[in-house]
């Protein structure tokens, strides 16, 4: 995305509607071309199978995707609007936990917090639904990733994303690229963090996990650094991040990014969150 493409798609936190939430819009130009997305694709086959998804619709305008996870909610200026929701996959088993006796310390640490509960009640990891969004999220930035021809909007593409779903290790890595548009708003804020990319990634994971230890309040960063606008992104995991391709940065040209050690759809949607926050901010700066 070296030049400037009218918008055929776009992330954002905020709703045509005026409600707070992470959204992709796709313009209507782009979805009339393609029309609907065949279920009996093999990609989507193999994902359906690969994770029991009980159905799949392949009708954009409508809720679409396995177990039709992007909800619909019609289109303005142009942009058919879907709601991509951040599931809960932390949550409570309805039994005490078994390390603390549902006390919710524990005594051989100074009565800290356990760890293991929440509140004294068990938890468990429920992933079926986030791997549903993670997958629609998926086979729909493949179909987006090359338009075979431009839209009518107005407005510049800021950015690209495709994203990978498995239950491997790195399973929901991201790659993409930045377009020269915005490296330009990035260049123009000079180095140092970014804090709605920051607040956007920690409000993503509240909902995935819940409470946020103070702990981990370093794992959530958003920082440019050096000239060009190079980006770099944290959220929790071990080294999970987005960072920059460095042999594709020059001066007056976008440049492409990409993930490590992203293993599964939590970490993928927080990251997510925080490039929707990204478009907000240059969008509202003009670009």
């Amino acid at each position: 995305m070296r030049g400037t493409m009218p918008c055929w798609y776009e992330l954002s936190l905020k709703g045509r509607s005026g409600q707070a939430g992470l959204y992709l819009r796709i313009h209507s130009d782009f979805v009339n071309q393609y029309g609907e997305v065949s279920t009996s694709a093999p990609i989507v086959e193999n994902l359906r199978s690969d994770f029991g998804f009980s159905e799949v619709s392949g009708i954009l305008r409508g809720d679409f995707g396995f177990e039709r996870s992007l909800r619909y909610f019609g289109t303005a200026n142009g942009f058919l609007e879907h709601a991509i929701p951040i599931p809960r996959v932390r949550k409570r088993t309805g039994k005490r936990c078994p390390r603390c006796k549902g006390t919710g310390k524990r005594r051989e640490f100074n009565n800290d917090k356990c760890f293991a509960c929440d509140d004294g009640w068990e938890v468990c990891y429920d992933w079926q639904e986030v791997f549903a969004v993670s997958a629609t999220l998926s086979l729909l930035f493949i179909l987006l990733e090359f338009p075979d021809r431009e839209t009518i909007s107005v407005m510049p593409q800021l950015l690209t994303v495709t994203t990978t779903t498995s239950k491997e290790a790195h399973g929901g890595e991201l790659r993409g690229n930045y377009s020269r548009k915005l490296v330009s708003y990035l260049e123009s804020r000079g180095p140092g963090p970014i804090p709605e990319m920051i607040t956007a990634m920690r409000t993503a994971w509240e909902q995935v996990e819940g409470e946020i230890p103070s702990s981990d309040g370093y794992y959530f960063q958003a920082y440019t650094q050096g000239e060009n606008g190079q980006l770099n992104i944290m959220c929790p995991g071990h080294g999970v991040g987005i960072c920059p391709d460095i042999n594709s940065i020059g001066r007056g040209r976008g440049y492409r990014f990409s993930s490590h050690n992203v293993d599964n759809p939590m970490q993928q949607l927080t990251l997510l969150a925080s490039l929707a926050a990204l478009h907000d901010l240059a969008r509202a700066a003009g670009y």
